[in-house]
């Protein structure tokens, strides 16, 4: 298992996704930013208001529908010029 210390910050994408690892890292205080595979089931727990002039889709409170009770920050994203759209997840209290 790889160590990490507290207040690390881990960027990872949706090929490997350990909902246990990922609330083990939440517990351990350690901040990570991920992308979910398309077919992550979850629940919006929250709403938070967006800028939309930044190109802010969406900014949630997500639970995850899977055995762990984690709950993360999604955060949608339109690129201006290329028009595609992101989705980030991360440790509930990350702030942009």
């Amino acid at each position: 298992m790889l160590h990490l210390e507290k207040r690390a910050i881990v960027v990872f994408d949706k090929a490997y996704i350990d909902y246990d690892w990922l609330a083990q890292l939440q517990e351990n205080e350690v901040t990570f930013v991920t992308r979910l595979k398309s077919n992550t089931k979850y629940t919006v727990i929250r709403r938070n208001s967006v800028d939309a002039m930044q190109g802010i889709t969406s900014d949630q409170t997500i639970q995850l529908n899977s055995k762990s009770e984690l709950a993360l920050r999604r955060i949608g994203y339109k690129d201006a010029k290329t028009g595609n759209h992101y989705t980030i997840e991360s440790k509930k209290k990350v702030t942009c």
